[in-house]
């Protein structure tokens, strides 16, 4: 892989934040950080990090310490180029705004699903409901 990386001439990374990127309660390690802004610096190479976390949280994450990061947000609903040269990078929508009045009857039946189960929540983002699990029992599913 290494040897590949290497004849390249161009190379674009995809990072998935929640399935790559180590969290210490709730942050970035500096470590990563600067372990990404690194490969972000490399000739030719395009960095993006894709997120479920909403655009404030990835910028307080990465904010102007890795500009050469490209972030995308809300599972890529809003993206961010890496910033080259003086321009400062503005979040750009993967799509229009459309119509959400569909919103508030799946939130019903979320929440319907959120009362009966323990540790489950409901997370509102721009674009999307997230049904959260994670603090429910993981014995609960076997049943």
């Amino acid at each position: 892989m290494a040897i590949n990386f290497a004849k390249a001439k161009n190379r674009l990374i995809l990072i998935n934040q929640e399935g790559v990127l180590p969290l210490i309660q709730k942050a970035l390690t500096q470590a990563v950080k600067e372990s990404l802004k690194i490969l972000a610096q490399q000739p030719n190479c395009h960095v993006m990090v894709i997120s479920s976390q909403q655009k404030d949280v990835l910028t307080n994450w990465f904010g102007e310490s890795s500009p050469l990061l490209g972030l995308a947000a809300e599972n890529g609903y809003f993206y961010k180029w890496p910033k080259r040269g003086e321009a400062k990078s503005a979040w750009d929508l993967l799509l229009e705004k459309g119509d959400s009045n569909w919103i508030e009857s799946i939130r019903d039946i979320m929440a319907n699903y959120t009362a009966k189960t323990d540790g489950a929540s409901i997370e509102d983002r721009e674009s999307m409901l997230i049904w959260n699990y994670s603090l429910s029992d993981p014995e609960f599913a076997n049943h």
